[in-house]
C-alpha cells in the first residue's frame, strides 16, 4: 500500500513538473516550438496532413513533425505529442479523446463499370473484384447497412495493400471495387473517375481517436491541435482536393 501510494505521488509530481516544463517553454520561446505526431498509416495522407497544414497557417512559428505508424522508424508513443488512431492505446496515463467519425462507401472507376457492370444489390458483390486494406475489419468481415437490413460484404480480391491512397489509385485504373473513406474519394467522384456503389449500403462509421499523454496536454499548442483535429472532422469534406489520375495506355509505356 506505501509504495504504491508512493509510486502515485512520484506520478503526480513528474506530471506536474513536465506541465510547468511545457508552460515555461511556451512561454519563453514566444509561441515557438515543436509539435510532433504520430498517425496510424490509413490517416496520414488521407486527413493528417490536411489538419498539419492548418495548424502551421495558424503557428507558423510552430516546428510541425508527422510520422506514419507501424514502420520501423517511427517514434514511440511516449516521444511524441499526440497519436491519431483508430484504435485508442490502452496505457496507464495516456488519454485518448474521440475527435469524429469516418463514413466509408463502395466505389469503382467506370471503366471497371463498363467491364463488369454496376452491382445493383449487396449479394451481387460476391461475382466483382475488389481492393482491399490489409490488417483492417474491413478486408474481410465487414457488414454494409441499409435503412431496414444488413448484408455481409464478400467480393473476390484482386488486391491487397497497407495504403488508402494505393488502394484508390488501384480502383481509379480499375482493379476492383473499393471501400474508401467517403471524403478522400470525392475528388475522384466530381472529377467522373469513380462512381459511388450500392450507396444506400453502408458500413458502420470508424471511429477516430487522438491519444496523448495527460501531462502533455498542458501544452496550448497541443490543445490548439486538438480543437483544430477535431474542428477538421466536422469540416472534412472541404479538405481533400487531390484527386488520382488514371493512366492511359499511352502514359503506361
Amino acid at each position: 500500500m506505501l509504495y504504491a501510494h508512493c509510486e502515485a505521488l512520484l506520478a503526480d509530481l513528474s506530471g506536474r513538473w513536465e506541465t510547468a516544463q511545457h508552460e515555461v517553454q511556451e512561454l519563453t520561446q514566444g509561441g515557438k516550438g515543436r509539435l510532433k505526431v504520430l498517425s496510424d498509416n490509413h490517416f496520414t495522407t488521407t486527413f493528417v496532413c490536411h489538419v498539419i497544414k492548418l495548424f502551421m497557417e495558424s503557428h507558423p512559428n510552430t516546428l510541425c513533425e508527422l510520422d506514419a505508424a507501424e514502420r520501423s522508424d517511427a517514434p514511440r508513443l511516449d516521444d511524441v505529442d499526440c497519436y491519431i488512431c483508430a484504435v485508442a492505446p490502452d496505457v496507464p496515463d495516456v488519454v485518448a479523446k474521440l475527435v469524429g467519425k469516418l463514413s466509408f462507401g463502395l466505389y469503382a472507376s467506370p471503366q471497371y463499370v463498363a467491364r463488369h457492370g454496376m452491382p445493383m444489390e449487396p449479394k451481387e458483390l460476391t461475382a466483382h473484384n475488389s481492393v482491399v486494406l490489409k490488417r483492417s475489419e474491413f478486408s474481410e468481415r465487414v457488414m454494409l447497412h441499409s435503412s431496414d437490413t444488413s448484408h455481409k460484404y464478400q467480393s473476390r480480391v484482386a488486391v491487397r495493400t497497407n495504403d488508402y491512397w494505393l488502394m484508390k489509385t488501384f480502383c481509379v485504373d480499375g482493379l476492383g471495387l473499393a471501400l474508401l473513406p467517403d471524403f478522400f474519394a470525392q475528388p475522384e467522384v466530381k472529377s467522373g473517375g469513380l462512381l459511388p456503389v450500392l450507396p444506400a449500403w453502408k458500413p458502420e462509421q470508424k471511429r477516430i481517436y487522438c491519444a496523448y499523454q495527460r501531462s502533455r496536454y498542458a501544452s496550448k499548442k497541443l490543445r490548439s491541435f486538438v480543437d483544430m483535429l477535431t474542428q477538421s472532422m466536422e469540416d472534412i469534406g472541404k479538405l481533400n482536393n487531390y484527386v488520382a489520375s488514371v493512366l492511359t495506355p499511352s502514359t503506361r509505356r
